[in-house]
């Protein structure tokens, strides 16, 4: 796919950005000099392999998302395609390529080592704005962290952040912003931003920027653990949201499925 070859295919060892026994993403080039990330899923067996099939497999709700994002000028990593198989060295598998954001840093990365650049709030604001429009367009990154956020400065300066990695991506038909489930993600992306820049120093942005009222920051500030409460059901536990989308994720594909069968009757 798209000149890609897999790891064991090639004449040279890849340059991996990670290896691990389900998951190898590596850099490459395409024949026009593209340079291009390639992420490899592994599955442990064919039950995991139909399951996906079943449930949509990841590199292809990773893809979908993306092409979503991109078609709605939401700055992310560029996808170029994807593709399910079997490999006698890594069995059955899923491919996913992108386009590879250059000049670019991850904002772990910044945080781990000229954090300063981003203590000015000014410079995260168009952070959280595109955290915003994604859940805008009903999509549910899942993964949130400052490693799967890059950054850059434009040649006016000004900051540049692009989404990428979206494996437990979920698509959901309306906009989900404000919701728990945007809360969710917003949570992992607050609280390791944080631990570095300080308690509450994202607040002011949630509120002017992403939106949240009041009583949205409280909850989400007691989500992240911040706020000492003895009361447990003060506490959103991390089981009950991924269970909350899982299920919202999986009767909308249900109801996508039941759509596409009607139109097909109703064609017939």
């Amino acid at each position: 796919m798209n000149n890609v070859k897999l790891p064991s295919e090639r004449d040279s060892e890849p340059s991996y950005i990670k290896e691990e026994p389900l998951c190898l993403i590596w850099r490459a080039c395409l024949k026009d000099g593209t340079p291009v990330v390639a992420k490899l899923y592994r599955h442990r067996g064919l039950f995991n392999f139909l399951r996906g099939k079943l449930f949509q497999f990841r590199a292809g709700r990773e893809f979908e998302a993306l092409k979503i994002l991109e078609s709605n000028l939401v700055p992310c990593s560029r996808p170029l395609g994807w593709e399910k198989g079997y490999s006698r060295n890594y069995g059955f598998y899923e491919l996913l390529i992108t386009e590879e954001r250059v000049d670019t840093e991850s904002i772990r990365e910044v945080l781990d080592s000229h954090w300063e650049v981003l203590s000015d709030s000014g410079n995260l604001k168009e952070l959280f704005a595109v955290i915003r429009k994604m859940h805008e367009l009903g999509v549910y990154h899942g993964h949130l962290g400052p490693k799967n956020v890059l950054f850059r400065r434009n040649r006016e300066g000004k900051a540049e952040y692009f989404l990428i990695d979206l494996p437990r991506v979920k698509h959901f038909s309306r906009s989900i912003a404000g919701t728990d489930i945007a809360l969710y993600d917003l949570m992992k992306a607050v609280a390791k931003l944080e631990r570095r820049l300080g308690y509450r120093f994202c607040e002011k942005i949630l509120t002017e920027v992403y939106g949240l009222d009041e009583h949205g920051v409280e909850r989400l500030y007691k989500a992240s653990g911040y706020l000492q409460q003895k009361e447990k059901t003060d506490k959103i536990s991390r089981i009950s949201y991924n269970v909350k989308v899982f299920m919202k994720a999986l009767l909308t594909r249900v109801k996508h499925l039941c759509t596409a069968e009607a139109g097909k009757g109703k064609a017939g």
